[in-house]
């Protein structure tokens, strides 16, 4: 029959590869019934000790469900863990009673395995003892002296001087002795009759027998023998041999005949006749295992006969008479037990600690490392009995056995381990002996991979993000983190931290993993921050990971626009086209996405401006003109379009730079103010006039220069280029007296350069004449002949001569203006000079003139009508005001009798001349050779 045993427990051990003691082994002795923690023994000198180890400690090989009866100390001593009972660990008689066991020598860098063999020593602990402590003979009276009658010997669990030593025997009779024989089975004991018996003088005896050991102190047991004496029988049946032998196979069946016994009675009738029984003498254990039948003598098998339980059975067989005072004899049948292979192997794990269930060993134990040893115990004798064993698949892949001592073996690593890869081994164990057939068992060895701090925690991810909202609250969660360790126990046990510097500002709870904020933060300080997280296990020594979170912080609108400057000023050039980029403002928001956006606008209304809202840009709306004004101060605004509350202001300055898109105005000569009048007798230096003129523009382009183009054919005069003063250059001679065209130029200093041109007619008269008679001299037919006027004498001498003068003055006129192309400028206003009607244009001007102030005409009140000669009835002032002055050519006209303004063309230039002649105060003052203060009339030449 088959059978499984099925084996657990734990490995305790670290990584190491093994080293043994070979045969090495230390054999001592303790005597039984010593109280707990009497010293035995030291294993340490039979170990490979050093006092160069640290940290060495040993460990008793214990074996599951079994009580150790010693225990060793970290010194190596071996004490009593258990009072000993020597007849509890040796329950079958035998002189010497041994206990072994194996120590191991730990840490397993030092590993060493002895064997401890520790003889039980026997104490006087038990009495003898005999099987029935009474028994009942009946003799026959006729017995002969010397006869015997064979008893069971007395039994003490003890052994030597403690056993059975001795018998005595007390009686009431001196015819009873004890007889003490050795045969092949040992002493044996029985009762002799010393003297005749005498039935007639008593027929019933009793006899104590005493056995004795030699003890200290000494112990007895006793039997007591009821004998009856009967009337005579005179022979007692006896068998065929006294002793028989025979060889049994175990296990035979129940109820099989092993041996047939006879004995013969050579009394006749009741007297021979013989029944057979099995002795009063036997063990129990006989009785149980045997039996015998009455009639034939057959002794036949009833139990089971077991090598392993006994390998000889000695059975005391009995014949017995029928008389009427039976008689007895007695055979003994000795029978040898053949074994056969009957038994299975079974199998036993010694552990390291005689705690623990099952076999354990680190992952990190290196090829060899000891796990446990395997004991084969198999009751068989010789090769039936002798095993061998195996790890069948798959744990024979990590394990393997080694041979130890007969039927032992050590379990070791093969290969190395890895808990998280295999955190258990069930190994199963297969024992074979070597019978035949071969008789087989198998146990299951579960082997726990114990925990090293191998493996780090591990997060699923390097990088984590997390939003919050910036202005969070203390506290605020953030995000739960959780790593993983494929270790276990403290080794898989995780603390989470996070590393400075940023442990003040963020915490994690260390167990949980949940990530929280420590302090408020501002997204426009740090728009994210990285926090590295560790995750540490509790391992000796602790391992680590760790991995980053991204808190990104999500903006709330907690900021304003701000301008780069409080203040910008632009320089722009006056003229610009419509549209033109006069510069860009800039505004930032700390906030981010809508919270962040700028919408730029103007602060107050500006209509020669606007701002892009999308980029601060600034845009001229239409063209500027510096004269008009030169300096725009105004206010651009930046908002957040999600919250109108949000915003900044800053100051623009534009500032217009002139440019030179002015021509020099001639406010003196212009139109018909441009006579000045001179005495032939003024010397050299004398201030003839002033030519008065501006120019709008500023700087260089506002500056001018004077010059007397043509007219100074004698260079009669000389003219101041900064200030336009002209003064006589020679004293007068009277063949200069008459009219004097000069050509005036006026330019400004720009580029390019702009230049005006007015005519001034010097008009130098005699002394014996008036200013004014001289005109009218030079008018002649023009003047009124209601109005007498003296003609002087030297008007008829050079009359001729006057007018030859006029032609080459307007000859001189038409070529200048050729020149004048070269110095035109699109917006420029050219004065032109007709020189043909100049002297009825001064005498119209002079008819003209009717009683009224400069300050009535500048007021624009003066509304005088005077009717030309062509019976028109237009009205005008005697001056223009300044919009007249600065209107152009069309408001000449509109201030001229149509008759009396002349246009023409020259070239591609049209021109058109108007006059005025000064008021009579005026001309009185410059007839007095003074400067004439009257408004002029420009006339500009225009293409």
């Amino acid at each position: 029959m088959s059978f499984t045993t099925t084996v657990t427990f734990v490995v305790l051990l670290v990584a190491a590869s093994v080293r043994f003691s070979d045969g090495a082994e230390i054999v001592t002795s303790v005597r039984e019934e010593q109280r707990i923690g009497t010293f035995v023994t030291n294993v340490r000198g039979v170990l490979n000790v050093s006092s160069r180890m640290r940290n060495i400690r040993y460990s008793i090989l214990s074996t599951p469900n079994k009580t150790e009866l010693f225990k060793i100390d970290e010194t190596g001593n071996i004490t009593t863990a258990d009072i000993i009972d020597r007849e509890a660990v040796c329950p079958e008689p035998v002189k010497v009673c041994v206990y072994s066991f194996d120590v191991a020598l730990l840490p397993m860098q030092f590993f060493e395995i002895v064997r401890v063999k520790v003889e039980i020593i026997d104490e006087n602990d038990h009495e003898p003892t005999f099987a029935k402590s009474s028994i009942h003979l009946t003799m026959p009276e006729n017995t002969p002296v010397g006869d015997t009658f064979v008893l069971e010997n007395a039994v003490d669990e003890d052994v030597g001087d403690n056993g059975v030593q001795s018998y005595e025997i007390a009686s009431d009779s001196k015819m009873f002795g004890l007889k003490i024989s050795e045969d092949v089975f040992g002493p044996q004991l029985a009762l002799v009759i010393l003297e005749p018996l005498d039935r007639e003088s008593g027929s019933n005896h009793r006899v104590t027998v005493i056995a004795k050991d030699h003890g200290y102190p000494p112990k007895s047991g006793q039997l007591t023998i009821d004998i009856d004496l009967i009337d005579s029988n005179d022979n007692a049946p006896k068998f065929q041999k006294s002793n028989y032998e025979i060889n049994v196979v175990e296990n035979i069946a129940a109820g099989t005949t092993i041996i047939r016994v006879t004995a013969q009675d050579i009394d006749d009738g009741a007297n021979g006749e013989i029944s057979y029984s099995l002795s009063s003498r036997n063990t129990n254990d006989v009785l149980g295992t045997f039996g015998i039948e009455r009639e034939s003598g057959e002794l036949f098998v009833t139990g089971v006969i077991d090598y392993e339980k006994s390998d000889t059975y000695y059975v005391y067989v009995q014949a017995t008479d029928a008389g009427e005072a039976a008689l007895s004899g007695v055979a003994l049948v000795t029978i040898r037990v053949i074994d056969i292979n009957d038994n299975r192997p079974q199998i036993t794990v010694n552990l390291l600690s005689a705690g623990d269930r099952h076999a354990r060993v680190s992952e990190d134990a290196v090829v060899g490392t000891f796990i446990a040893k395997l004991s084969i115990i198999d009751s068989d004798s010789k090769e039936n009995g002798h095993a061998t064993g195996e790890i069948l698949p798959p744990g024979n892949e990590y394990f393997t056995l080694q041979p130890l001592f007969i039927n032992e073996y050590m379990i070791v690593t093969s290969q190395l381990l890895d808990r998280e890869s295999m955190p258990e081994y069930n190994l199963t164990i297969r024992v074979e002996d070597k019978g035949t057939p071969a008789l087989g068992s198998t146990a299951v060895l579960k082997v726990e991979i114990t925990d090293e701090n191998d493996n780090p925690p591990h997060f699923n991810q390097s990088l984590y993000i997390t939003e919050v909202r910036e202005n969070n609250l203390m506290g605020a969660f953030l995000k739960q983190l959780t790593a993983s360790d494929r270790d276990r126990g403290d080794n898989a046990r995780i603390v989470y931290s996070v590393e400075p510097p940023l442990d003040g500002d963020f915490h994690i709870n260390p167990n949980t993993g949940i990530l929280s904020a420590r302090k408020q933060f501002d997204r426009e300080v740090a728009p994210s921050i990285d926090i590295k997280i560790l995750a540490s296990d509790r391992g000796q020594p602790p391992l680590s990971s760790s991995t980053i979170v991204r808190v990104k912080f999500i903006d709330e609108n907690d900021n304003s626009p701000v301008f780069e400057k409080k203040s910008y000023q632009f320089i722009l050039n006056e003229n610009q086209p419509v549209s033109s980029l006069i510069g860009t403002v800039t505004a930032t928001d700390k906030d981010s996405g809508r919270n962040g956006e700028i919408v730029y606008s103007l602060g107050n209304v500006v209509p020669e401006f606007s701002v892009d809202p999308r980029t601060g840009g600034l845009y001229t709306n239409r063209k500027l003109d510096r004269e008009k004004l030169d300096t725009y101060r105004f206010v651009i605004v930046a908002t957040n379009p999600e919250a109108d509350q949000r915003f900044d202001a800053t100051n623009i300055t534009v500032v217009i730079e002139d440019t030179n898109d002015n021509m020099p105005t001639i406010e003196f000569p212009s139109g018909s103010d441009n006579v000045v009048f001179l005495l032939e007798t003024s010397l050299l230096g004398t201030f003839v006039c002033t030519i008065v003129a501006f120019d709008e523009d500023r700087g260089a382009n506002g500056k001018l220069t004077y010059n007397i183009m043509d007219g100074n054919g004698y260079d009669i005069f000389e003219m101041n280029k900064k200030n336009g003063d002209i003064t006589l250059a020679k004293a007068l001679k009277p063949k200069w007296v008459g009219l004097h065209k000069l050509i005036i130029k006026v330019s400004d200093r720009g580029e390019p350069q702009n230049v005006a041109i007015s005519g001034l007619n010097v008009i130098i008269h005699p002394s014996n004449m008036t200013a004014n008679e001289t005109l009218m001299y030079l008018l002649g037919d023009y003047v009124d002949k209601t109005e007498p006027v003296d003609k002087p004498s030297f008007l008829n001498t050079h009359f001729t001569l006057i007018i030859a003068m006029s032609a080459l003055s307007a000859l001189l006129v038409f070529a200048l203006v050729g020149l004048i192309v070269l110095y035109r400028r699109k917006s420029g206003d050219n004065n032109a000079y007709n020189v043909r009607t100049e002297a009825q244009r001064i005498f119209t001007g002079l008819k003209r003139r009717i009683p009224s102030t400069d300050t009535d005409c500048e007021a624009g009140t003066c509304e005088g009508k005077v009717a030309d000669e062509d019976g028109h009835g237009d009205s005008y002032c005697k001056d223009m005001d300044d919009q007249s002055l600065r209107s152009g050519c069309s408001q000449c006209e509109k201030g001229c009798d149509q008759q009396r303004c002349e246009s023409g063309m020259t070239g591609n230039f049209s021109w058109v001349f108007c006059s005025r002649g000064p008021s009579q105060a005026s001309s009185k003052a410059t007839v007095g050779g003074g400067r004439s203060t009257n408004k002029r009339l420009i006339c500009r030449l225009f293409s």
